[in-house]
């Protein structure tokens, strides 16, 4: 495809070239001509133009189709490598910074299919212009190199000025985004509290450095392109001048002027183009230095599997556990061991702070401890290190949130091979069922991606219809009742409960440990129960 572009262009390039002659042999030519001549001429000039227009187009449709290939393809594998990072990879970072830096795929794009070919052709282009400008007048030529090196020296002297400015533009972008994500997800805290007027200074200053920032970058630009304009106008104004001087001492013909003056301006544009597109080139390192805290991030190991599919309750041994953000920060927990029986109910109790959900990330396979291990049924688990709980597993988390879609589509988590029967059964395991039922779209009632048009408890219960939709054998519960009201807490414990298979529940209501069949208290690192 490359290839096909380039030929277009270098097809394109060479009826730009051929211009300036025929003008030469017109402007020649015209005092002796009859009015067919001229009128054949005309025609000639017609042709090339449009022959000129639609190899125009045909190479500006294949770049479109080339860079939106290479667009997609690259957003899907980036993604798809996002998605194969540690957890605290998107954790330690704003949603909006990630974003920024996925903006940067589009930029990278289009100056590779855009910048790099015309670089190329204007490196070519300009060369042959130069050659025949020569032919013409060495004078011309010299003075138009001289040029050419101001202009490229004066871009290279400010390269870095630009870097500086263009980094600082993106930084400050995101920083924007991230506020405006933020205030949009919690505005009905901002709302409550009355904060919407703080909120908003908060994204004035934001959008304000940003736009700072940009501005910065722009005059840069700006001043390029000013210096660009001056440099070269001032150029042809100089050349016209010679060109005269030299017609008047018979040294060069009109059309020999009209010619030299085209090629030289030939040269000068795309020689210009050239400086340009290799600064865009270079600031290509930019956009891949953000692109690259992604891509060059260390993806977890391949999750390990268990010897066959999970078909009971297994058993979970916690064997020397210790974990802890940093080496620098103090540890959450160490030397924790405890094991939970087949088909045991474990409720994990303990002041905030003391490691529960930790622990629980620990166990589905989210983050990896720094010491000890964590096994299934006497075997390696495969969650220790893993990108993905294991299959088997499933678990509703404080912070688990619903995508925009149909309640089914959730409670199935968009498997193309849902089943509505099976969907029912777990919405009725959820104790959701007959909330869902009344709603008059029923099953296809469409949520947002925060799940706005349901109460919390509708919400958590949805949560846990998707965590019993994948039939579980290990379940581990995080506060996922807390929203509940007590009546339907109970159903929803009662059949949690009723369930063969091995669950860990992080819970503070009585009622809700209660039903455990035993209680671990985890900043004591002992059974209470």
């Amino acid at each position: 495809m490359l290839i096909q572009i380039f030929a277009l262009a270098l097809a394109i390039e060479a009826l730009g070239l051929s211009i300036p002659l025929q003008a030469q042999w017109a402007v020649d030519q015209i005092s002796e001509s009859n009015g067919k001549v001229i009128l054949t001429v005309a025609a000639i000039f017609s042709l090339v133009i449009i022959i000129q227009a639609g190899l125009n187009l045909a190479r500006a449709w294949l770049i479109s189709w080339l860079g939106a290939n290479i667009s997609t393809q690259w957003v899907i594998n980036i993604f798809s490598h996002l998605m194969r990072l540690p957890l605290d990879f998107s954790e330690k970072r704003h949603l909006g910074d990630i974003m920024s830096r996925f903006g940067s795929i589009h930029w990278i794009q289009a100056i590779l299919t855009g910048s790099f070919v015309t670089a190329l052709l204007d490196g070519l282009t300009g060369s042959l212009a130069l050659v025949l400008l020569f032919i013409y007048s060495t004078g011309m030529a010299t003075v138009a190199v001289a040029v050419a090196t101001l202009y490229a020296l004066g871009r290279f002297l400010m390269f870095g000025a630009l870097w500086r400015a263009s980094e600082q533009s993106m930084v400050f972008d995101a920083r924007q985004q991230s506020e405006l994500m933020e205030s949009v997800r919690g505005i009905q805290a901002i709302k409550l509290a009355n904060r919407q007027l703080e909120r908003r200074a908060r994204l004035a200053n934001a959008t304000l450095e940003a736009a700072k920032r940009g501005i910065t970058a722009e005059r840069i630009k700006l001043g390029f392109g000013a210096a660009s304009q001056g440099i070269f106008g001032l150029q042809r104004v100089f050349l016209l001048s010679a060109g005269a001087y030299l017609i008047s001492r018979n040294a060069m013909t009109a059309g020999m002027m009209v010619a030299a003056l085209s090629y030289a301006d030939q040269f000068s544009i795309r020689v210009g183009s050239l400086i340009d597109n290799a600064v865009e080139l270079k600031m290509l390192g930019l956009h891949l230095n953000r692109l690259a805290d992604i891509t060059t991030a260390d993806e977890e190991p391949a999750r390990g599997r268990l010897e066959g599919a999970l078909r009971s309750a297994p058993e979970v041994q916690v064997k020397g556990l210790g974990y802890r953000y940093s080496e620098w920060e103090p540890w959450i927990f160490r030397n924790l061991s405890f094991t939970i029986a087949p088909g045991q109910s474990v409720a994990l109790v303990g002041p905030s702070g003391c490691g529960k959900t930790t622990l629980a990330k620990i166990v589905l396979g989210l983050i990896a401890p720094q010491e000890g291990e964590v096994t299934v049924t006497d075997q390696p688990s495969p969650v220790c290190r893993s990108a993905i709980p294991a299959e088997g597993m499933a678990a509703v988390m404080q912070d688990d949130c619903l995508f925009s879609g149909t309640i089914a589509d959730n409670v199935a988590f968009f498997d193309s091979s849902a089943e509505l029967s099976k969907i029912e059964a777990a919405a009725r395991a959820a104790g959701i069922h007959d909330d869902i039922v009344k709603m008059p779209m029923g099953y296809e009632t469409l949520v947002g991606d925060m799940g706005s048009t349901l109460s919390g408890g509708q919400k958590q219960r949805i949560l846990l219809a998707r965590a019993l939709y994948t039939q579980p054998k290990i379940l581990v519960l995080d506060e996922a009742t807390s929203h509940l009201d007590s009546k339907n807490e109970k159903v929803v414990n009662d059949a949690v409960m009723d369930l063969e298979i091995t669950r860990i529940i992080i819970a503070h209501r009585e009622q809700t440990i209660a039903m455990a069949d035993r209680v671990f208290d985890l900043s004591r690192q002992t059974w209470i129960r």
